[in-house]
């Protein structure tokens, strides 16, 4: 079926744009696709956009259309009333509580209630409403005037669509030409409510002779000559809506032989069209033009003081064709009369208008809006309180961007002299910002209200912590600490006040004791003031202590974070990501608690996912990827690891991958035996954004990995031992947070022979795993201990070290450590003479790590059990060979071992090159290092 014109009019010339609608109606693809039509007032794209509706209707399709209008644009959800008022009573029923009362609240069909209403929570309602609807019937979305929908409708429309993947939901919008003749520019930002490849924009232009001449045969019963109809194409340049306001007034004319004036531009036109109008219409159009949702009864009552008979004003206006009624609203004919007629008003005509609108409207946010209009220049007391209630009102219902225009205007017109009122204004404002995301307007509240007169409990308990954040973002760690610390001062006696300022510093501090200090007193105090305690203060405060015990390499406390999740239930929205139940996800991993974090990570993505928080999808599968890293389920990790991209594909790249994501990907990189590519991602990757020490260690941690795999030893060493050097600074302990470094280091200080400081290291590791019952810490310090052992030639020490290391990872959740004290046990073994131990030792290491699929340490094992059953090799050496090969392998210069067997240098290198070949080495590393055991006939 293609699209057909609505009932009223035939669509002239138009074949071109129609087939677009078509195929968008008839595009099979999954998820929301959109087709914008762009052109200047007046060619024709409401047209187009009406044929669309109606062609969506015929084929059975659910259409939610909204149309923008002047006088709607900062009006909270106006457009989303307009678009789902014919449906919402079907789907009310179904929705789940929380999103049946905030659609109830937005559309005012229901008071606020104790929760705030969010725009998160209006998104995720009508996400829900769109996702029942188009389980039943394919959906269009119908915006005409696309600029003009209020921003409130614009950004819940956003908010759903990029999270609709698979659903048969479409969206047909128009939006006038940036700059053309009554456009508005784009700033409810809707050019963005589809990635740019599910968006088609289609710009519609004029339409030539032939198709004029046949709408004003059509429309107007006028057929014009040749040179007049050349005239009029040239004039209006193509544009219908121009060409036949031209022609009427033509048609009205005794004759067109002669040729009549046409004005120079639209605007010229629809001034000369206004001045025509008799003044009870023209009035009427105005009313109707700058109120939200005129009805009959409303426009009526805001004419009586204007017109002698509203009815009569109203009924003129129609037959005037500058109003028309549909679905019992009265709208402008077209828009360009509508905002024509606002703009031609003088000042003082403009305040008696709105002043006389603000009479009759009852809604305290369009109130507020027409008072603003009438209003002088600020300050102006009573103006504040009318513009404060509705800012008060408009954020109940969800519309944070409504609201913060309202929130600021209040601010500007609240005298200085009521600081109290500016300071709770203030505030407020702020809050608005803080959920916009505009960090340095936060900043610029909360300093004024922070640094002014003592603006009392309330106020600074609810600016503190937007201040403390606002300077951690905007002016960094010490500067949110100084005012952390001050805060704490200026609390005095006030527990609550108190308590609030030590959680906040708690959050915002670094060294240990000060943490520990500042929380356990916001703790205490919380527990003291009982149910009149901040919640959101004591979830903070627990979350705290329990970081800083994990830093300290103390474990992760689950029972806090548990309370933290009591007490953020009780203390209103946090934000996904701050949930004690995530952060239990982020942290249970860093303290070899695998399980516990896949479990928590698992089910906050599942919320995430039931409540819309996309934009947290990315970083929750980030950690979920590096603990499956961990656990050395790396198919696991890699498919999490492209649901990653696939989520940002739909939220948006964010502020960049976090440490953790960028070392999981490293990971895999390399268990793949892909070093190179994972050394090019990790440099990469501290070459970009800002340099942050720690990002910076988690991502040498690796590197570090990379050197020790490639031979690098020193490399490796230099790397590794400034991991540990940052993150003791930056007073972390805990293996796990600084990526868990410490068993390369060790491996790679024994094989440089830094034995006393790899022994130290080892100390380290075993007081942090007997603190916390964890054998794989254990493990690795025993498996450093054994290398030392080794090295220093006490083999049966070694052995006996590395099999207790074994046994500790046979019961650690990071499988490839069991891996590597195998590789490490056999290769102690074969230089023990222990030639069958050896190969079942190394053998089982390379079961391991190939089951894993740990590829590089898989041909490390293989290569070693090949020299562990090639042992004998050895005995294939001459006498003067071996004793050549044992006295280089002890360290011995060529010059050396010529002297001590009596030879010339030239002899020696002989001999030694012979080694070399038989043995399959190319180093005297690798010979001393590694064929020790073959030399003195172990296996």
């Amino acid at each position: 079926m293609n699209v057909r014109p609505r009932a009223g009019g035939e669509v002239f010339g138009r074949e071109r744009e129609l087939a677009a609608v078509d195929a968008l109606l008839a595009d099979p693809g999954p998820g929301p696709h959109a087709l914008i039509l762009e052109g200047e007032a007046g060619i024709g794209k409401s047209t187009v956009w009406n044929a669309g509706t109606a062609a969506a209707r015929e084929r059975g399709w659910t259409v939610l259309s909204a149309r923008g209008s002047l006088s709607e644009t900062g009006l909270s959800f106006a457009g989303l009333t307009d678009m789902l008022d014919p449906v919402v009573d079907g789907v009310l029923a179904d929705l789940p509580e929380p999103q049946r009362i905030a659609l109830e609240v937005a559309l005012v069909r229901r008071l606020p209630g104790e929760v705030e209403v969010g725009p998160r929570e209006v998104g995720t309602a009508l996400l829900a409403v769109l996702r029942r609807l188009s389980g039943t019937a394919n959906v269009l979305l119908a915006l005409d005037d696309l600029p003009w929908i209020d921003r409130a409708t614009v950004d819940a429309i956003r908010f759903a669509l990029r999270r609709m993947q698979v659903e048969p939901v479409r969206l047909l919008a128009s939006r006038r030409t940036p700059g053309g003749v009554g456009a508005q520019d784009d700033t409810t930002g809707a050019a963005d409510v589809l990635a740019p490849e599910a968006m088609n924009v289609l710009h519609i232009g004029p339409v030539d002779a032939s198709i004029l001449d046949r709408m004003l045969s059509d429309r107007l019963r006028l057929r014009l000559p040749s040179r007049i109809l050349g005239q009029v194409v040239e004039q209006t340049g193509g544009n219908p809506f121009w060409a036949l306001e031209v022609g009427a007034t033509l048609a009205a004319a005794s004759s067109v032989s002669g040729g009549v004036p046409i004005p120079e531009s639209l605007s010229t036109l629809v001034a000369q069209r206004l001045s025509g109008m008799p003044p009870g219409a023209h009035e009427a159009l105005l009313v109707v033009s700058a109120l939200a949702h005129p009805t009959q009864a409303l426009a009526g009552a805001a004419l009586e003081s204007a017109v002698d008979d509203p009815s009569v004003a109203l009924a003129l206006a129609v037959d005037e064709g500058a109003i028309v009624e549909s679905e019992g609203r009265l709208l402008p004919a077209h828009p360009l009369l509508g905002s024509a007629a606002l703009d031609g008003l003088p000042p003082v005509a403009r305040t008696a208008l709105h002043q006389r609108l603000a009479g009759v409207v009852t809604d305290p946010e369009q109130r507020a809006r027409h008072l603003v209009l009438a209003a002088g220049e600020p300050p102006d007391a009573d103006l504040a309180e009318v513009i404060d209630a509705g800012a008060r009102v408009a954020r109940s219902r969800g519309a944070t961007y409504a609201s913060l225009e309202l929130a600021e205007l209040a601010v500007r017109f609240t005298p200085a002299d009521e600081q109290a009122k500016l300071s709770l204004r203030r505030v407020e404002a702020a809050e608005l910002h803080y959920m916009a995301g505009d960090w340095e307007r936060v900043l610029e509240l909360a300093e004024a209200v922070w640094s002014g007169p003592d603006p009392g409990r309330d106020v600074q308990r609810r600016i503190l912590g937007l201040l403390v954040h606002a300077l951690l973002y905007i002016r960094g760690q010490a500067a949110a600490q100084r005012t952390a610390d001050e805060a704490v001062l200026r609390s005095g006696n006030d527990p609550l006040l108190r308590s609030i300022a030590l959680a906040w510093a708690s959050e915002v501090h670094t060294v240990p004791k000060t943490v520990l200090d500042y929380a356990q007193q916001a703790i205490l105090l919380c527990e003291q003031l009982g149910d009149a305690a901040d919640q959101g203060a004591l979830a903070r405060a627990l979350l705290s202590l329990a970081e800083m015990e994990l830093f300290l390499g103390n474990g992760y406390d689950r029972e806090l974070a548990m309370r933290a999740a009591r007490a953020q239930a009780k203390a209103g929205w946090i934000p996904f990501v701050e949930r004690a139940e995530v952060l239990l996800g982020f942290s249970a991993k860093y303290a070899d608690d695998l399980d516990t974090s896949r479990d928590a990570l698992t089910s906050m993505l599942a919320v995430a996912h039931e409540e819309a928080e996309l934009s947290s999808v990315p970083v929750l599968l980030g950690h979920l990827a590096i603990t499956e890293v961990w656990a050395a389920r790396y198919d696991e990790a890699r498919k999490h690891l492209a649901a990653v991209d696939e989520a940002k594909r739909e939220t948006g790249p964010g502020i960049g991958e976090p440490a953790s994501l960028i070392c999981a990907r490293a990971i895999v990189l390399i268990m793949d035996d892909d070093l190179d590519g994972a050394h090019s991602l990790l440099t990469k990757a501290g070459e970009q954004g800002p340099r942050i020490a720690v990002k910076q260690a988690a991502i040498n941690a690796i590197l570090g990995l990379i050197a020790l795999l490639r031979g690098e030893d020193e490399e490796a060493v230099a790397l590794l031992t400034g991991v540990l050097v940052t993150s003791r600074a930056e007073h972390l302990f805990e293996p796990g947070v600084r990526q868990r470094p410490e068993g390369n280091l060790g491996q790679a200080l024994v094989n440089t022979g830094r034995l006393d400081e790899a022994l130290a290291l080892a100390d380290e590791l075993r007081e942090l795993g007997r603190r916390g019952d964890r054998p794989n810490l254990t493990g690795i310090a025993r498996r450093i201990d054994g290398l030392v052992l080794a090295a220093r030639g006490d083999l049966d020490g070694a052995v006996e070290a590395l099999t207790d290391a074994v046994r500790d990872h046979e019961h650690a959740p990071l499988p490839i450590e069991y891996g590597r004290s195998l590789l490490a046990l056999g290769q102690v073994l074969r230089r023990r003479r222990a030639r069958s131990e050896a190969q079942r030792a190394l053998r089982d290491s390379l079961d391991s790590f190939t089951s894993l699929g740990a590829a590089p340490f898989a041909r490390a094992a293989e290569a070693e059990l090949g020299r562990a059953q090639s042992a004998r090799s050895a005995t294939a050496l001459t006498t003067s060979e071996r004793q050549v090969a044992e006295l280089v392998a002890s360290g011995m210069t060529n010059r050396e071992v010529a002297a001590r067997l009596f030879a010339s240098v030239r002899t020696v290198e002989g001999h030694l090159a012979a080694v070399y070949r038989k043995l399959g080495i190319r180093s005297r590393t690798e010979l001393a290092a590694r064929f020790a055991g073959d030399l003195d006939g172990s296996g």
